[in-house]
């Protein structure tokens, strides 16, 4: 990954040529992802990796610089989306959707030097989908039912009780899917940046990593919205919340490695920290975003760790 991310900062038409390919690979892959559980994972593999290397072009060069490149690559994408598909739809997604939002993030990291500010960018940006999604939501839960119905009948007709038990299966899945688009969004920024680091050969990321913190106001904010949430009990209400926890979970991942740090077991208690967040999410992940967002008050970390300038 680093070798390519070298060669796609040579230049513009390098960058172009290799965000161009590999999102028309992932889109290819994609649209073949019907056929078998490996062509589903090489299309999400492909997917993250465009998306890693917009947000690093972005990073490296501003939106300026990495304005013709990028959006070489999305015609590229969206020529092949009509060539194969017969519509942009999947093409559009996948730059709407990801390239666009992770571009924005990773200017604001770029022009504030902050990686909260980023998250904070992220968070905003996915308010404005909950509310797009809120506009169109009477059309997207028929869609997803109809085709969810079609797919658990198997060529009979599903009745009332599973027609309702897939209905609650699609509201849940619309609640959590912009929040799960920000939580890709914040993780591929965190990678892009890393190789930023790695390729400028700075080593400040751990650091930077480590003093992550969105700041009273956010965490102010946050807590309004997640108590609004669960009193409306609104499945718009629970999406915003979920953005907010996701936002500061990545901030108490950061105190963890904080104060981590310098303990000889580091290694085995951050893995079990990741397993318990990985399996465990409903409590580890609630109890790790609370931490973040009291420390932005508390100040849990014993000295704050100056992030390293963005090179």
């Amino acid at each position: 990954m680093l070798a390519l991310a070298n060669f796609t900062l040579r230049g513009p038409y390098q960058a172009a040529a290799v965000v161009g390919s590999v999102g028309v690979l992932a889109l290819l892959m994609d649209l073949m992802a019907g056929a078998t559980l490996w062509s589903g994972a090489l299309a999400l593999m492909l997917n993250l990796i465009s998306v890693v290397l917009v947000a690093l072009i972005v990073l490296t060069q501003g939106v300026s610089s990495a304005l013709k490149p990028v959006l070489a690559a999305v015609a590229a994408v969206v020529a092949v989306g009509l060539l194969v598909a017969g519509t942009p739809n999947q093409a559009v997604s996948l730059v709407g959707l990801q390239w666009l939002p992770v571009a924005a993030m990773a200017q604001g990291l770029r022009s504030s030097g902050s990686l909260g500010l980023a998250l904070i960018v992220g968070a905003v940006l996915g308010m404005l989908g909950v509310g797009l999604e809120q506009v169109w939501w009477a059309e997207l839960e028929a869609g997803w039912l109809t085709q969810f119905v079609q797919a658990s009948a198997a060529g009979t007709e599903a009745n009332e009780e599973q027609v309702e038990q897939l209905r609650l299966v699609v509201r849940l899945m619309m609640v959590v899917v912009v929040p799960s688009l920000f939580l890709t969004w914040a993780l591929v920024l965190l990678v892009a940046r890393h190789l930023q680091a790695k390729v400028a050969q700075s080593g400040g990321f751990g650091a930077e990593f480590r003093g992550l913190a969105l700041g009273k106001p956010a965490a102010a904010a946050g807590f309004v919205i997640v108590g609004a949430a669960l009193m409306l009990q609104q499945p718009w209400g629970m999406s915003l919340a979920l953005l907010v926890v996701i936002a500061f979970m990545f901030q108490g991942i950061a105190i963890v490695h904080s104060r981590l740090q310098s303990k000889q077991q580091a290694i085995p208690l951050l893995v079990l920290f990741y397993v318990l967040l990985l399996f465990m999410w409903q409590i580890a992940g609630v109890l790790t975003a609370i931490t973040g967002m009291i420390d932005n008050w508390l100040a849990f970390r014993k000295k704050s760790e100056t992030p390293d300038d963005l090179n």
